[in-house]
């Protein structure tokens, strides 16, 4: 008997659409590890970048809402799958299980952040998509959070897998070498005498005078 098909839309590979390329890419090398029993493929425009232990399927794409709508729903009716992945959106037409990854919400708080064009098309299709996936996955309790909060979802639905680091960040060099963990101390109002007269951000040859440190949710 056949193990059964886990789909993956891999369609960022190669797209240079940072953190979602990089989730797509770590989570195609750890299925294969974690996945005994189970077959994976990835569609992409890239079969060349799919990792060992996935089985790449080509899917050339232009237009986005196009692949969408029509040929990723032809691809999903041909092969078949027990489940497929996808990340933000699902294709118009869904004959199998989805399972849907929200990154964050950001673009329903602040229209800013993104072209208006992108904004609206998210504004629709994320939370049509949220609520025809068979189980949603937050990367962190915020943005579970936000889902229950502004589209309604059932919070059970909803599965909070934060992400982990990089395989590209690593320890390496000499303790106390590049970055200042803490370059400047204020104690009781005071600096002590034994620290810099200004922050010390960066000892790197190359590292410009000018770069300011700044504390997280600092502005």
């Amino acid at each position: 008997m056949t193990d059964p098909l886990v789909l993956i839309d891999a369609d960022v590979l190669g797209r240079r659409r940072t953190g979602d390329e990089t989730y797509v890419e770590q989570l195609l090398r750890a299925l294969p590890v974690v996945g005994d029993g189970l077959r994976f493929a990835a569609v992409t425009r890239h079969p060349e970048l799919v990792p060992d232990g996935i089985e790449p399927v080509r899917l050339p794409a232009r237009v986005q809402e196009l692949r969408m709508a029509v040929r990723v729903p032809l691809l999903l009716r041909r092969l078949r799958p027990a489940l497929a992945h996808f990340v933000h959106s699902l294709p118009f037409a869904l004959p199998c299980p989805a399972v849907l990854t929200v990154q964050d919400l950001s673009f329903e708080r602040d229209r800013s952040l993104m072209g208006s064009r992108e904004t609206a098309i998210f504004r629709v299709v994320v939370p049509r998509s949220v609520n025809r996936a068979s189980r949603v996955l937050a990367i962190s309790q915020r943005t579970k959070d936000d889902l229950v909060e502004l589209y309604g979802t059932a919070p059970e639905k909803v599965v909070v897998t934060p992400l982990a680091c990089d395989p590209a960040f690593r320890p390496g060099g000499t303790r106390g070498h590049g970055l200042l963990p803490l370059a400047r101390q204020v104690h009781g109002g005071e600096q002590p005498p034994h620290a810099p007269r200004r922050p010390v951000a960066c000892r790197q040859p190359n590292c410009p005078s000018s770069v300011r440190l700044r504390r997280a949710g600092e502005r």
